[in-house]
């Protein structure tokens, strides 16, 4: 569920059927009411998370074929979102896939998931146990014709060499932050850093907990798949960074959300519960 970050009066929540409803959300009491689908099966299919920004609702997939961000844009005068454009598309990511997506400015963050159940650098590749950002979306290129496969003239990931490019500002989804093993839960606090809450691996062997980091830097390197495991060095390796909390074996959180407990400042809590992912 999100809200639009110009209108507090909105909640936008994004269903595994494929739907996507909008309600009118009353602040003082927390009332919902006025139900309106605005995207609908037809358009998307498994989505993880929304935002509606501006004139645009962005989405990410958890598929097969490798689809990330994609946007809805023209929405007629109810508000409803038409047309589908899958701006970033073919990512190798395999078992875990895309996950959630944030935007903060014009800048989008989601997060790719391990393409093995423990992340053995053999199978993995340069894309996965990653936070990836588009530094700039205005640098997107929404225009052209969109193809059948709803696919436009440019996809927006950057090849394995560039990818690493951290400071690229073309429009290109990029790493940003490595060493997750299924990067669920992503957040941007106040002062415009990134929290993130991961699902470790529960088979026999190969146990690691799930965490949840704190303002997670530019390079950041998590601890998945630990030196325990017995493999070489993973494909990319950045400045370590510690947990902030460790939650243990197999609570899979799926999300985080901020509660302003005092002025200025936050806590982060758990968005969710389910098995092992």
């Amino acid at each position: 569920m999100r809200f639009d970050p110009a209108d507090t009066t909105h909640l936008y929540a994004a269903r595994v059927s494929g739907v996507v409803t909008r309600y009118d959300y009353d602040p003082v009491t927390g009332q919902m009411a006025n139900a309106l689908d605005v995207a609908t099966a037809a358009r998307i299919r498994n989505p993880r998370s929304g935002l509606s920004r501006r004139r645009s609702l962005r989405l990410t997939q958890r598929a097969p074929g490798g689809r990330a961000p994609r946007s809805l844009s023209d929405p007629d005068a109810g508000g409803v979102y038409r047309t589908r454009h899958d701006f970033v598309h073919s990512i190798p990511t395999g078992t875990h896939g895309i996950n959630q997506i944030q935007v903060v400015g014009s800048t989008l963050y989601v997060g790719i998931g391990a393409a093995s159940r423990t992340g053995n650098p053999a199978v993995e590749n340069v894309y996965t146990m990653t936070v990836a950002r588009i530094v700039d979306l205005a640098q997107a290129d929404f225009s052209g014709p969109i193809g059948p496969d709803f696919t436009g003239p440019v996809n927006h990931l950057a090849d394995p060499v560039e990818w690493l490019n951290t400071g690229g500002a073309d429009g290109s989804l990029r790493y940003y932050a490595s060493g997750f093993r299924n990067p669920f839960g992503l957040l941007i606090d106040a002062d415009g850093d990134l929290w993130l809450s991961t699902n470790g691996n529960s088979d026999p062997g190969f146990l690691s907990p799930d965490l949840v980091y704190k303002k997670v830097p530019l390079g950041g390197q998590g601890d998945f798949p630990p030196a325990s495991f017995g493999f070489g060095p993973p494909h990319i390796v950045g400045t370590p960074i510690e947990a902030f909390a460790n939650l243990g074996q197999s609570p899979s959180p799926t999300g985080m959300a901020l509660h302003a407990d005092r002025p200025g400042r936050g806590t982060a809590r758990g968005g969710g519960v389910r098995g092992d992912q």
